[in-house]
């Protein structure tokens, strides 16, 4: 799967999403919506999680939360290095 975080295509930018892999991390953290783009390339299974749900999940496992936390830090960096590129 690709994704974009932005109005462009996920084919001109993002990132890989591999399985077991997850997206809309950012959004939970900030708990604001976000405009990311989804395209699954392959036959992909969807598991929908609503913020209080996950907030209630990652209370009982901190390391959860704590990965989840690395990985939207990480992919907001990886982006403004796409668009510090891109400009």
């Amino acid at each position: 799967m690709r994704c974009a975080g932005n109005s462009d295509s996920a084919a001109e930018g993002g990132f890989e999403v591999i399985a077991g892999d997850h997206v809309g991390e950012g959004a939970l953290l900030a708990r604001q919506p976000a405009p990311v783009h989804v395209i699954a390339t392959t036959e992909t299974g969807l598991l929908l999680l609503y913020p209080h749900e996950l907030y209630e999940i990652a209370g009982a496992f901190p390391a959860l939360w704590a990965r989840l936390k690395d990985v939207a830090e990480r992919r907001a960096r990886d982006h403004a290095a796409l668009r510090s590129a891109s400009t």
